[in-house]
């Protein structure tokens, strides 16, 4: 999924019982059932969150197959928000001298919505990027993915120290790379004794993969040489790490 697929996930979740709660104090305000007025609010709710996949839909009909800002794609969800808001504005005030909406509850639909916003980019971050110390700097990433959740490629940059590179390479496990290919027993870098000996491939930092032709990777630039390279091996793929310059390099890999 990507961001803006997360943020309308997250709208969903959050504002459509948020609006419900608002209209359910409306109606208690007015004497009125509170469950009827929840019941209207996530009515409205839905409303409105189908009206917004509907404009982005119509607006963008070939997302995400096509590239699109993800900022463009969020704003979408915006009238979500707006909507609450305008609830929040027809509710009747506890002060009935505050004229308007309360800044307390704009603040607090605001606040909820930068959160959906947040936990949307969290969830379509990589583990192997949230994994890199709040100090990494100069970050860049790139990745690819099919239908099949497991089968990956990912490249990843980052300016750290080489303290934060060997806490990096424990959390993963990473070893000293050897060129011995496994055998029954466990050898450094291998985490799978049922790989077949034909099947296994060693680390490569070849810039000359297709894929690296990309714009997108034009920042990923290290040497070849394999003496520092920390690995782990599975059946079908592979973790791999090495300290140069500076930089953290990092490339996953599963087929």
């Amino acid at each position: 999924m990507t961001w803006a697929q997360c943020t309308f996930a997250y709208c969903f979740l959050v504002f459509i019982p948020t609006m419900g709660a608002i209209t359910a104090r409306r109606y208690r305000k007015e004497g009125k059932s509170r469950f009827s007025g929840f019941v209207a609010g996530t009515f409205l709710g839905g409303i409105t969150f189908i009206g917004c996949c509907l404009l982005a839909k119509v607006s963008f009909p070939r997302y995400p197959a096509e590239p699109l800002s993800e900022w463009i794609a969020n704003a979408f969800t915006l009238p979500m928000p707006a909507a609450c808001l305008l609830l929040a504005w027809r509710s009747p005030k506890i002060d009935v001298e505050n004229g308007g909406i309360s800044r307390r509850a704009a603040l607090m639909i605001g606040v909820l919505y930068i959160g959906c916003v947040g936990l949307g980019l969290r969830a379509t971050m990589w583990e192997f990027r949230t994994a890199l110390p709040w100090s990494a700097r100069e970050v860049h990433e790139y990745s690819w993915s099919s239908s099949i959740p497991a089968d990956h490629t990912y490249w990843l940059k980052a300016r750290i120290t080489r303290p934060e590179f060997d806490a990096y390479i424990t959390k993963w496990d990473l070893t000293l790379y050897s060129r011995t290919p496994p055998s029954s027993a466990v050898s450094p870098g291998q985490t799978d004794t049922n790989i077949n000996r034909d099947d296994w491939r060693g680390p490569n930092w070849n810039t000359h993969d297709p894929m690296l032709r990309k714009s997108e990777l034009s920042w990923w630039d290290p040497s070849p040489d394999l003496s520092e390279t920390y690995f782990k091996a599975y059946r079908t793929g592979a973790l791999q790490a090495k300290y140069e310059g500076g930089y953290l390099y990092f490339r996953s890999w599963d087929h």
